[in-house]
């Protein structure tokens, strides 16, 4: 089977999720949720009038980290494996404090616990009071072992200067060396550098202590702080060795709740008290702002779906549908999914970004749709996930136009004037249209386009749906006869056991439902169509069919053929199997799940019942009917989808009913029962 499909399938790389171990290994079909990912514009705030939002700027902005000077406040890494150095040690600080010439002790970088307790020592450098650099190291995480440098020259507070400190565990001759250099700033890593002594001290090191303490940055006790700015950190493995830390304010501090990252990779931990705040933007250019963007595309986010309630919502008694919704559920405990920055501002996910649900059939890699719309809403939940919700392209055309406005042109067919709806807001996606029968009047009007476009439907008999793939749908009055792209009906049942597909909890009835004994139809210009049920089932029972709102077929033979259509099609009571569920992993069947993933809007169902009739005599009703909605509930754990039918729009055997004999000898829609 193919279906007729007007957006292609989405771009997504997609995430192995058939292969063994996965919780949907062995599933016929294997979901894709692909989101749109579109990378915001960089926007910084740079006005206080409040009518002023975002303006954009050309370029990222900078951030820098600046430390308040009290102690518990710093950032920090995590322990790893690169950062426990066992013999020589190479620290690089780009550093300007805020007071030169009276220095409190002042940690730049400390691999131990001093700034939270005690313990798991194993090296560091500071700032001294006498304006000195000072590098400690240990061999037993408790006792540290310090070489101080001679004085660096007189700064101007605040001013940034580049210091090192090289550790040389052993120089060959039994000795270990701590050499410290220092030179003017610049934006990059000096090349060129002047001495502050070379401290050679007999007895080798044999190896530093490897712990299991983080790398702190800004403290070195948890009784001190810096005060002063940090713009960058490197910490290598050897003398001009492996680069196993790089922390530099150039590559862009995007601070994420209380993290960024460094330019390393690790994650950097911001602790901050009360007031104070270390990640500042720099004050020479504007605010900060999320500067990372991605290349623009769609992301498969399976990997983290929770949920999936896929919900085209039932045609109201007019066969008026609603928008089909979506409503996602994430799994985000890694903020993949956290749709602003710490400062408020949208990044990938917002309001109006597209989202397409289809499935992956394994056996022959093809793909069919199941949802396609755009987003509502993203929200974000305590329980560390977040919910989406979407909506098809019937919530586009609900917006309004704004004012009066004219749908269309006098004369026009449904076609024709749901594309003019369709235009006059902006809709972008496609359309799949039957041409319709009557010619439409046309006025001003302030409705929403999908009003203008429910009146043209309601005035020729037709139904406007969104399909699955998020294609908007016209079909007129021969939609009862199916589908051109269905080669067959779909054949069901709830107990009889040799039919491909077996359904659960099916709700069958013969109510009042979309019955009508009479028709009443007034157009713009006043003129009535009139049809009325003679046969005698109703007995003194009346059902009148009228529409909210004039119509628009311009004619009077157009009024009465739409009336006596009406009356064919609902003036005679049947049955319905309302609704039923398919449960697509039990039984895994294939025929059960290709009914689930491939069945639209407008298939035709054949349903067939084993029932004992009123002589108490074994019988088997077996009737067609339309499909009129499909949703899906998908989990990790199950697929269910559930359809909604209309009446029974054909028989496919000879039944009795009060006693008389009726047959469906008739495939044109307009013909009912004979006798």
């Amino acid at each position: 089977m193919t279906r007729t499909v007007d957006r292609p399938i989405p771009p997504v790389a997609r995430h192995p999720l058939d292969e063994a171990g996965s919780p949907i290994a062995g599933w016929r079909y294997r979901p894709v949720i692909a989101l749109e990912q579109v990378p915001q514009a960089l926007y910084a705030w740079d006005d206080s009038d409040p009518a002023v939002v975002w303006d954009a700027v050309g370029a990222p902005t900078s951030a820098r980290l600046v430390f308040p000077g009290p102690a518990g406040n710093y950032v920090s890494v995590p322990d790893a494996a690169n950062l426990d150095l066992t013999a020589d040690v190479e620290v690089v600080v780009r550093v300007g404090l805020n007071n030169w010439a009276t220095i409190p002790i002042s940690g730049l970088v400390n691999k131990s616990n001093d700034p939270v307790g005690s313990g798991q020592a194993a090296y560091q450098l500071r700032v001294r009071e006498s304006r000195r650099l000072e590098f400690g190291f240990s061999t037993t995480g408790t006792t540290w072992v310090f070489q101080q440098s001679n004085v660096l020259p007189a700064l101007t507070n605040g001013a940034l200067i580049w210091v090192r400190a090289r550790f040389d565990a052993n120089d060959g001759a039994g000795n270990r060396v701590v050499t410290f250099d220092y030179a003017p700033d610049a934006a990059t890593e000096p090349t060129s550098w002047t001495t502050l002594g070379t401290f050679p001290t007999a007895g080798a090191v044999a190896t530093l202590f490897v712990g299991t303490a983080r790398l702190f940055v800004g403290t070195d006790h948890s009784t001190r702080g810096l005060a002063g700015r940090v713009a960058r950190v490197i910490v290598r493995n050897a003398i001009a060795g492996t680069t196993v830390l790089d922390i530099n304010e150039n590559d862009g501090l995007t601070l994420t709740g209380s993290t960024f990252r460094a330019t390393s990779g690790q994650t950097v931990t911001v602790v901050q008290t009360a007031g104070n705040t270390i990640v500042q933007p720099d004050p020479g250019e504007p605010p900060y702002v999320w500067d990372e963007p991605a290349v623009s595309g769609w992301v498969d986010a399976v990997c983290d779906w929770i949920v999936a309630d896929i919900e085209p919502g039932e045609p109201d008694d007019l066969y008026l549908y609603p928008p089909a919704q979506l409503t996602l559920t994430l799994d985000n405990a890694d903020g993949a999914y956290t749709p602003w920055t710490a400062d408020g501002r949208l990044t990938y996910w917002a309001p109006g970004r597209q989202i397409a649900v289809f499935a992956h059939r394994l056996a022959d890699a093809t793909d069919w749709w199941l949802f396609g719309g755009r987003v509502s809403s993203w929200q974000v939940n305590a329980d560390a996930t977040v919910t989406v919700t979407a909506f098809d392209g019937l919530s586009w055309l609900a917006q309004e136009v704004g004012g009066d406005w004219t749908p269309g042109a006098g004369g026009d067919i449904p076609a024709q004037r749901i594309t003019a709806a369709a235009a006059a807001i902006g809709y972008p996606d496609p359309l799949r249209l039957d041409a319709g029968t009557v010619h439409l009047t046309t006025a001003p009007t302030d409705r929403s386009p999908l009003e203008a476009v429910e009146v043209a439907a309601l005035s020729d008999g037709g139904l406007f749906y969104g399909d699955a793939d998020g294609t908007l749908v016209y079909r007129d009055r021969g939609w009862r006869a199916g589908r051109d792209d269905q080669p067959q009906p779909w054949v069901i049942s709830d107990n009889v056991c040799t039919v491909p597909v077996i359904v659960w909890d099916p709700l069958m009835a013969s109510d009042d439902e979309r019955l009508a004994t009479d028709v009443r139809l007034v157009n713009v210009a006043g003129l009535v169509a009139t049809a009325t049920q003679t046969s005698i089932w109703q007995g003194d029972a009346r059902y009148v069919l009228a529409h909210p709102d004039p119509d628009q077929w311009s004619s009077q033979a157009e009024g009465d053929a739409l009336a006596a259509y009406l009356l064919a099609m609902q003036g005679t009571p049947a049955m319905a199997m309302r609704s039923f569920d398919l449960h697509a992993l039990s039984p895994n069947n294939p025929a059960v799940w290709d009914m689930a993933v491939l069945a639209r809007p407008g298939d035709l169902v054949e349903v067939l019942h084993d029932f004992p009739d009123a002589a108490g005599n074994p019988a088997t009703l077996d009737v067609i009917a339309v499909c009129l909605t499909v949703a899906h509930n998908l989990t990790p754990e199950a697929w269910v989808s559930s359809f909604g039918l209309s009446r029974t729009v054909d028989w496919r055997r000879v039944e009795q009913w009060d006693r008389t004999l009726y047959l469906w000898d008739d495939p044109n829609p307009l013909n009912v029962w004979r006798f």
